[in-house]
């Protein structure tokens, strides 16, 4: 038995095929085809438009919530990216990643 796992990386259609090799004897002596449909679901955010903090203070943290909303029949996944410029101000998400499942 052999377990073969299909991640996609991009919204398309694929149509590729699974080629087998055995050592020593050949390659690509069996060939199956994998045929696959990948959709993106439809997100939103919850509120709309931008976070609006007002006025801040240096190091004192400000709290607000952003909701992910699913609004599509599929599930969806969702990652945090960490900030390149520093400089910026800092983000500290409760969750880094996490799925958000289908309506």
């Amino acid at each position: 038995r052999v377990q073969v796992d299909f991640v996609s990386l991009h919204e398309k259609k694929y149509d590729v095929r699974l080629a087998v090799d055995l050592e020593g004897v050949g390659g690509e002596l069996l060939t199956i085809p994998i045929y696959a449909q990948c959709a993106v679901p439809s997100v939103s955010f919850e509120p709309h438009g931008t976070l609006s903090y007002g006025d801040v203070f240096i190091r004192y943290p400000f709290h607000q919530s952003l909701y992910l909303h699913n609004t599509s029949p599929l599930p969806a996944k969702f990652e945090v990216m960490p900030q390149e410029d520093k400089s910026r101000a800092e983000i500290e998400p409760d969750q880094w990643t996490g799925t958000v499942p289908p309506c």
